[in-house]
């Protein structure tokens, strides 16, 4: 068996058709006109859903369902006002015994933390 060096040789441009590869030529005639049926149908489709969303009447239970919600009627309660006298406020004292907690509570993590990062740096 003997090869033919010589085509490898010749420089030519070679290109391979969208019909070639496959199977459909996106410019012909036909490929058009079944583009346009696609569009056509689809149009229709939604031209369709439309009218079902647009014109159609509701459905006899999601209308009834709907107004009933609507004209519900809803019990009035009545909540007791709240004043100075029924609540307790933070007196002076409790806010510098939160802020004191606060500041122990961060100097107990702050010292976690310093202890650790040693243990790490020993070992």
């Amino acid at each position: 068996m003997e090869l033919d060096t010589s085509v490898l040789e010749k420089k030519q441009s070679t290109t391979t058709t969208m019909a070639d590869m496959y199977g459909y030529s996106v410019f012909s005639k036909d490929f058009q006109q079944k583009l346009e049926i696609e569009k056509e149908k689809q149009k229709k489709e939604r031209d369709y859903y439309l009218d079902c969303v647009f014109v159609n009447e509701p459905e006899d239970g999601v209308d009834q369902a709907f107004k009933q919600v609507i004209t519900a009627e809803t019990a009035v309660i009545v909540k007791e006002d709240f004043t100075a006298d029924s609540t307790k406020e933070t007196t002076a004292m409790e806010m510098i015994g939160f802020t004191i907690l606060g500041a122990l509570l961060a100097g107990v993590v702050w010292m976690l933390i310093e202890k650790v990062r040693k243990g790490k740096k020993s070992s």
